[in-house]
């Protein structure tokens, strides 16, 4: 995390003490420290000087009901079994009209980190660590910033802590500055696997606009973007956050011994040529009139064979990223059906000239290319309510594991309960979809604009910074449900 000078130097030294803090507490999503992290940084704050002895007893009792809750609070997250909460704290100015601000403070693990794994949230230690062990040769640009002063180091120093110190640095400020109007910042868990954290807050946010007599009128994610090419595109103000899906592919097949694979059907070749029609693929680009995307990309790509033997694989399973700027999760299934459908029936005509070319013949059996809803009508249709009983027992016994590999499971297991036989293709969705998000033409969303551009504006004339708006943040963000729809474009979809 590079550090950055604020309108007042107090500040950014407000905001480095929190950056420290908060890195130095382990808060590995679905972890034992993400847990206890919230409890943690709520009490931080209730010894704050900005919002010690503001305890509802110290309000005169004449005072409306909802001036008398506590500024600092957990929210506890709702139909969560790690039990985590979010972090609440609220600087009063004058009125009712609030501006949120928000990020999350789980983290990703630290394995990535090697031999410096036992110090990846100890940051002056780590520093000290990368100075004696890296190599200017080989990691001079490390040792640069390392040696500039300007940079923090930790898991967690960029995605998000610092963002979140930032927030922070501001509430302090605002806590004593009479201004008019609130600022209210909230922590949530679990942002890096289900978002689960902001997925809940969005259903408590009325519940605390009333309690507190609030009117939210803008939100502000604190997220973090990099800048790898050096361009400046990541310093930047995103005024909306991208959406993505996973939509996910289980392949049947045949399976033939390896001595006779012309007896069976190639899974293998068949998900190649649809991979082929997927990955990178322009199609796939979600065109923006300000800003295109980038291509679908494979995340995933197994086959689901649990022992090593010399039969072919009968079913194989992938999925891919893609990222939204306005199409929606039914446009991205239509165009991977499309590329599916080319896609088998281009890989049987190859299979068919190869067996030819090898003395040997393949079978020929027609395609169906399934919606997971259609394999579970078949389902249904062929075992009745017990095979639905089966899938959704598979799903509550399976709810810990990561949700793209229960996606996996219910769909290999909907296929064997509706007695599917390849070659098959079923399409689905991988994990949960997150919306785009996009600021509006309304009236409060344009005055939002104009006072980013003004503050832009501002930024440049006292620092000489030069700091651009951009349509949506690139990566996957809490944003996404907190925001809301995004503007319809006319047309199709380039």
């Amino acid at each position: 995390m590079r550090t950055g000078q604020l309108e007042h130097p107090e500040l950014e030294q407000v905001a480095r003490d929190w950056t420290l803090k908060l890195v130095g507490h382990s808060s590995v999503t679905n972890s034992a420290g993400e847990a206890a992290f919230g409890p943690w940084l709520c009490a931080e704050l209730q010894a704050q000087p900005a919002f010690a002895g503001q305890s509802p007893q110290t309000q005169p009792p004449q005072t409306r009901p909802h001036q008398i809750q506590p500024p600092v609070w957990l929210e506890p997250t709702l139909h969560d079994s790690a039990a985590r909460a979010s972090v609440c704290a609220l600087a009063r100015g004058k009125g009712p009209r609030t501006v949120l601000l928000t990020g999350h403070d789980d983290v990703v693990g630290v394995a990535d980190y090697g031999d410096l794994a036992p110090h990846a949230f100890s940051p002056e230690t780590l520093a000290a660590r990368v100075a004696t062990s890296f190599s200017p040769e080989h990691d001079g640009p490390v040792l640069a910033d390392l040696a500039s002063g300007d940079f923090v180091f930790g898991r967690g120093s960029l995605d998000m802590k610092s963002g979140l110190a930032a927030g922070l640095a501001v509430l302090e400020a605002w806590a004593a500055s009479g201004n008019e109007g609130n600022v209210l910042f909230v922590a949530v868990p679990d942002e890096e696997e289900n978002s689960h954290g902001m997925r809940l807050l969005v259903r408590q946010l009325p519940d605390i606009e009333r309690r507190y007599g609030l009117e939210i009128v803008a939100a502000i994610n604190l997220d973090a973007e990099v800048d790898p090419a050096g361009d400046g595109r990541g310093q930047a103000v995103f005024l909306g956050s991208v959406g993505k899906v996973l939509p996910s592919l289980l392949l049947l097949g045949r399976p033939a011994h390896a001595g006779t694979p012309f007896g069976g059907l190639s899974a293998a070749l068949m998900l190649a040529e649809m991979i082929r029609r997927v990955e990178l693929h322009p199609d796939f680009i979600d065109r923006h009139p300000a800003e295109s995307g980038p291509p679908a990309a494979l995340l995933q790509l197994s086959d689901l064979k649990d022992h090593y033997d010399v039969t072919t694989p009968d079913a194989l399973w992938c999925g891919f990223n893609v990222l939204l700027h306005g199409r929606t999760p039914g446009d991205v299934l239509e165009r991977l059906h499309t590329a599916v459908q080319t896609g088998m029936e281009a890989a049987l005509t190859d299979l068919e000239t190869r067996a030819r070319a090898s003395g040997s013949q393949v079978r020929a059996a027609p395609v169906q290319v399934l919606t997971y809803a259609q394999v579970l009508a078949l389902a249904e249709a062929r075992g009745g309510q017990a095979a639905l009983g089966r899938l959704s027992a598979l799903a509550a016994a399976s709810a810990a594991r990561d949700t793209p590999h229960l996606c996996q499971q219910l769909t290999l297991t909907a296929a064997r309960e509706a007695q599917l036989t390849g070659p098959a293709a079923i399409l689905g969705f991988g994990s949960l979809p997150y919306p785009v998000a996009e600021l509006g033409q309304d009236e409060s969303s344009l005055a939002l604009r104009t006072a980013v551009e003004r503050a832009i504006v501002q930024v440049k004339a006292k620092f000489g910074v030069s700091v651009r708006t951009r349509p949506f943040f690139p990566g996957v963000s809490d944003m996404s449900f907190l925001g809301g729809a995004p503007t319809p474009r006319p047309g199709p979809a380039a």
